[in-house]
């Protein structure tokens, strides 16, 4: 994935996430930085993944073999990235 599509898809999942998701998953990803991901509400990810596929973007889009791959990188980036106002 080329880093401007990530740094587009973490804005899309920013953007996607209610304030106080955002504000859950920083406290699940600071109490555990490794093994959030796995976490019985992100039910591996199926809706963070149905959710980038139905924005178009798809695994071919993305360049992975799966969004496995990739979306606790993508929604982590998107939880601890600044709001586009305060950049």
């Amino acid at each position: 994935m080329t880093p401007e599509i990530r740094d587009e898809v973490t804005a899309h999942l920013r953007r996607w996430l209610p304030p106080a998701a955002r504000a859950t998953y920083a406290r699940l990803i600071a109490a555990d930085p490794n093994g959030w991901s796995r976490h019985p509400h992100f039910r591996g990810g199926l809706i963070v993944r149905s959710a980038l596929r139905g924005n178009g973007y798809t695994e071919r889009l993305l360049g992975v073999s799966s969004l496995d791959e990739v979306w606790p990188d993508l929604l982590q980036r998107a939880v601890e990235s600044p709001p586009a106002e305060a950049r």
